[in-house]
């Protein structure tokens, strides 16, 4: 497989064994969750439904050109209009919501102690915070200019009294129910209950109006329910359902009021219009009549002919035929193309009554000049006359319209306050916070495992230029150190046929060759962090050393946690390494027979304070020659090399070096700084075992704690 593919069963095996880091995540993140969602004050929301309907023509216009306008609800500009100042700050006036009266709340979780009984003790330092079925109401708040948006301090002194603190440093004293007011600043209040225990603190404001309005805006949404229904959804969130609702109430309320004075103005415009109109009309009327009396005097005809006559009021029969199917054709169009019948059959009746009014036209061409002239002066007279008739109606149905002006908004449903909040959404707001938690967990899983890369496999000591002697898989945990109150028991005693056990013998093979050049028959065994089962690997070596007839002798060199003996069952006071170095003990005396006859072990004694210096006295060299006398092998049990400098020491004396590398517990960074330590000091590792090694996980590695600090745990200890 290549290096840049995703093995999706690797990640899968890495966040299986980083389980219990993102449970801990998801735990962590839920009770920050649950904590914020509780400890959030919650809103609430009303709703009210208006209805747009249509504006009639109300133009001073003739009726046939009111049907040329557009007259469908302009729902967007009415949206605006309602989220306009000229709206909301009458809405904010009638409500005064330029004036605030807050408790102090407890930082944090201060909204839940109010809105829920929790318990909160009355000490000095929590006495100012609100508790739960305290509060109260403001009715009146009048502040000097120069206190606008400047914070009033007032404290309940209990039984509904109160202190407040000017700005100017004075104190009022007061009463709910009664008006307390400060007649040098200007300064006014008044509170219609107060439900408080004494020292509870509340901060007054009186805020611009500006600022007020900006507010309301911000907690009102206005929609259109439906495209094109002309229906307006308003909404509005606030902090109480009854304070929601009275607030959306006040807006729809102003919002109506100012649309019914915009229609009222419509009209009153229009009729100003038409009354400026009136005059004009009025002297086209007298004029035209003036000029027919004039020609009439003038050519001594004080009437037209009978003919005349007759052709003037089929002409004009004619043109009101015109006028009536114009109007007919406005309302056919929005039915009917021109190619259906009804739309041609107008059509053509159209052009039959112009074809006459044209011909009657032409017929008064053939008449006398005088009267051509007095027919022309009469229907100049009579259109002034019309025009002068339809000015006079329409002023009087604008009089009309202007005093019953009702607007062209209705209020559908009026608004409702929701006893639900719809924020916060706890559900929500939890389901989010465990799914961040999970997401955060998987990803501190990768980025440690990407930061970390621990031996998984032979191959990758094999990289390293050291030797591999054995790997031993992995055996139960009776058989291995698994605390500091573990009694874990000998695998090569206890089942001899398991394969770990033939991974031992193996490692015992391959150690008689390599150490048949060495001066000193002395095995070290150390491993670069804890845990990697380096006692075990001693222990167990030993013991299958022993089997074989060799002469044996384990050390436990660990002077300062070390947990040799409860593989043999030895007592936690016997003596050992640190009395035989400190000269306090015969070496006969301290060693103890194994379980094989042929295998003695020499606990690490009592811990003393100074184990590094005990190891660098020639006594400790003095001990290893003379053991060498009475044994085969020697095996010394190290304590981890980036831990503390003991096992550098005992290197230098010792005749090989082995380390032990556990799969996917030792990092490849704690063996490459074990090899610096070492380097350093001019040591090197004869070879690695592995411990621990599973075949299936061989694919996976997976992470855990990086770094150095391990010589806290192995800090000198002293027996009581």
């Amino acid at each position: 497989m290549m290096d840049d593919e995703i093995d999706l069963l690797e990640i899968a095996g890495q966040f299986f064994q980083g389980k219990w880091t993102i449970a801990f995540f998801v735990l962590l993140f839920a009770f920050v969750g649950l904590v914020y969602a509780v400890a959030k004050p919650p809103v609430y929301q009303a709703d009210a439904l208006l209805q747009l309907e249509a504006r009639a023509g109300r133009l001073a216009l003739p009726e046939a050109m009111t049907e040329l306008v557009d007259n469908s609800p302009e729902t967007q500009t009415e949206i605006e209009i309602i989220k306009s100042r000229l709206v909301l700050s009458r809405a904010s006036a009638i409500l005064g919501l330029d004036r605030r009266m807050t408790p102090t709340l407890m930082p944090v979780l201060g909204s839940a102690f109010h809105r829920y009984p929790f318990p909160l003790p009355d000490f000095e330092v929590l006495r100012p915070y609100i508790r739960y079925g305290e509060g109260a109401a403001l009715e009146e708040l009048q502040v000097p200019p120069e206190w606008l948006d400047t914070e009033i301090l007032l404290v309940s002194k209990g039984h509904e009294a109160f202190d407040i603190f000017l700005p100017d440093g004075h104190r009022l004293r007061g009463q709910a129910g009664m008006l307390v007011s400060d007649p040098k600043s200007g300064f006014r209040v008044k509170l219609s209950e107060l439900t408080a225990g004494v020292g509870r603190e509340f901060t007054l404001v009186q805020i611009n109006q500006l600022d007020a309005t900006r507010s309301l805006r911000e907690a009102l949404s206005v929609s259109e329910r439906g495209r094109g229904t002309g229906v307006l959804e308003l909404r509005l969130t606030g902090e109480s359902p009854e304070e929601t609702q009275l607030r959306l109430n006040a807006v729809a309320d102003a919002y109506l009021r100012q649309n019914v004075s915009r229609s009222s103005a419509e009209a009153e415009s229009s009729l100003e219009f038409v009354r400026g109109q009136l005059p004009e009309a009025e002297r086209a009327v007298m004029k035209a009549e003036a000029a027919l009396n004039a020609y009439q005097s003038e050519q001594q005809s004080v009437d037209i002919e009978l003919e005349t006559q007759s052709l003037l009021e089929q002409i004009r029969a004619l043109e009101s035929k015109l006028r009536e199917l114009d109007a007919q054709e406005q309302d056919i169009k929005e039915l009917y193309t021109p190619n259906h019948p009804v739309y041609r059959q107008l059509l053509a009746e159209r052009e039959r009554i112009a074809a006459e009014l044209a011909e009657l036209r032409k017929a008064t061409s053939a008449l006398p000049e005088t009267q051509r002239e007095i027919l022309n002066l009469t229907r100049n007279l009579e259109i002034a006359q019309a025009v002068y008739v339809q000015l006079l109606n329409r002023a009087q149905e604008l009089s009309v319209l202007k005093a019953s002006s009702i607007g062209n908004v209705r209020i559908i449903d009026r608004a409702q306050g929701n006893s639900i909040p719809v924020e916060p959404r706890r559900m929500r707001i939890l389901a989010l916070a465990c799914i961040l938690g999970l997401v955060v967990g998987m990803g501190v899983v990768l980025l440690r495992n990407r930061l970390r890369r621990d031996v998984t496999s032979p191959d990758d000591i094999l990289t390293l230029g050291y030797s591999v002697f054995a790997t031993i898989g992995q055996v139960a945990s009776k058989y291995q150190l698994q605390g500091r109150h573990s009694k874990p028991k000998l695998l090569a005693i206890e089942d001899p046929t398991d394969l770990a056990v033939e991974a031992f013998r193996s490692l015992r093979t391959s150690l008689h060759f390599s150490m048949l050049d060495a001066e000193l028959p002395a095995i070290a065994i150390t491993s670069p962090a804890p845990e990697a089962g380096k006692t075990f690997v001693s222990s167990n070596l030993a013991v299958v050393l022993a089997q074989t007839g060799q002469r044996v002798c384990l050390i436990d060199a660990d002077m300062r946690r070390g947990a040799l003996r409860k593989y043999f069952n030895i007592s936690k006071g016997s003596v050992g390494l640190a009395e035989v170095l400190a000269g306090d003990i015969e070496l006969e005396k301290a060693l103890v027979l194994g379980p094989e006859p042929s295998l003695a072990i020499l606990p690490s004694g009592k811990h003393p304070p100074n184990a590094a210096e005990l190891l660098m006295r020639p006594s400790f060299k003095h001990t290893l020659e003379r053991l060498k006398e009475w044994f085969d092998v020697i095996i010394i049990d190290c304590p981890p090399v980036l831990a503390v400098t003991d096992p550098v020491i005992i290197g230098k004396t010792a005749g090989t070096l082995l380390a032990v590398a556990r799969q996917d517990k030792t990092s490849m960074g704690d063996v490459h700084a074990m090899e610096g330590t070492l380097a350093t000091n001019g040591l090197q590792v004869a070879g690695f075992v592995l411990n621990g090694f599973d075949p299936k996980r061989l694919k996976s590695r997976y992470g855990y704690s990086y770094g150095y600090g391990y010589g806290y745990s192995y800090q000198n200890r002293t027996e009581k």
